[in-house]
């Protein structure tokens, strides 16, 4: 079982092998997200993403990402966040969203792989799209992931139409809206996430290990429930197609 979403570089350096070594005891792995590229590194184990969170962007961070896109095929977290208090940077979100999808593309044509991209879009996912279209990114080899999904029934439907994915945590499931959202995609589109530890700290890795994996099985069978199919197989064959 995968977790696309999750933050390792929340944690401490030192609890984060503890950490690995309790997922993997649980039969969990994780695609471990960075918020600025800078602090990107290959870890052992772990499926390791290159990020460029939109709280973060400024333009000194973007060589140090195009150069860490030679050393994984994942990215995120990147993408746009478009609440009143981001607002200030919307512009600047946007200016660096789109190199970053773009170094994207090229490295999967320069690398001849397939890039999986985990992407924020909060009260901007007509932007998010926007830009995605533009740069014709699945056509070049770069497949979306929208964690969280939050935006609008016509958004979701976009999305999904130019061949887009989301990834589903416990609280997307606690709203109405949220599980209509997970019953309508298309099954082969649909993912896990924890989005875990919700921020920096001094996390017990053993607890937040036991919090990952129930967590993930959770959502497993409130979709088996929701959609009324065997969603443990689904989600397997959909985290090995893009993350083999």
């Amino acid at each position: 079982m995968l977790d696309t979403h999750f933050h390792l570089d929340f944690l401490p350096r030192f609890s984060r092998t503890v950490l690995i070594d309790g997922l993997s005891a649980r039969n969990v792995e994780i695609v471990a997200q960075t918020v600025v590229p800078t602090d990107f590194e290959a870890v052992p184990g772990v499926r390791s993403a290159v990020g460029y969170h939109p709280w973060y962007v400024d333009d000194g961070g973007l060589d140090a990402f195009e150069a860490a896109l030679q050393q994984t095929r994942f990215v995120g977290e990147v993408g746009l966040d478009f609440a009143p208090r981001h607002m200030d940077s919307a512009d600047l979100q946007v200016d660096v969203f789109r190199r970053v999808m773009a170094v994207t593309c090229d490295a999967a044509a320069s690398r001849g792989v397939q890039y999986v991209a985990s992407i924020h879009a909060v009260r901007s996912v007509t932007a998010v799209l926007d830009v995605l279209e533009e740069l014709r990114v699945v056509e070049r080899g770069v497949v979306p992931i929208i964690h969280w999904f939050s935006g609008t029934s016509d958004e979701l439907t976009r999305h999904i139409r130019t061949g887009g994915h989301i990834s589903i945590n416990p609280r997307m499931l606690e709203t109405k809206r949220g599980r209509a959202y997970v019953s309508q995609v298309p099954a082969d589109r649909l993912l896990l996430e924890t989005d875990l530890p919700s921020s920096p700290g001094n996390h017990d890795p053993r607890s937040l290990a036991d919090e990952v994996s129930t967590s993930l099985r959770g959502v497993v069978e409130k979709l088996t429930e929701l959609r009324d199919e065997d969603m443990a197989a689904v989600i397997a064959e959909n985290e090995a197609r893009l993350f083999a």
